[in-house]
């Protein structure tokens, strides 16, 4: 059985690696290789944008096809950090698969 805090601890060792600048960054392989390390095939990342300087948030469903370049992509574009902040967070086990397997929601701010 596992216990519960293995899906936050990797989540925020994932916020880490959202937060470094390297210049790997700029190479989808990396960013590909980042996604499938922290998330299953099928999984959907739900996440807010907000505006560093307004208070203007929108919010976004990604899945995993696009999410390595939607995040390749938004580096490229000049965006230096990004952080995962899990606000709340409760993990759900599922027991049928992958006992590292869980789910909660999170926000993502871009600066």
């Amino acid at each position: 059985p596992t216990a519960l805090g293995h899906g936050q601890g990797p989540s925020l060792q994932f916020s880490g690696k959202l937060a470094s600048e390297t210049k790997q960054k700029h190479q989808f392989m990396w960013w590909n290789e980042l996604i499938k390390e922290y998330s299953t095939p099928k999984a959907i990342m739900r996440f807010t944008l907000w505006r560093y300087n307004k208070n203007e948030a929108k919010p976004f469903e990604i899945g995993v096809p696009i999410l390595p370049r939607l995040l390749l992509v938004t580096t490229q574009s000049g965006v230096k950090s990004m952080t995962l902040t899990l606000d709340g967070a409760r993990e759900r086990l599922y027991p049928l698969f992958d006992p590292f397997l869980c789910s909660f929601d999170s926000r993502t701010e871009v600066m």
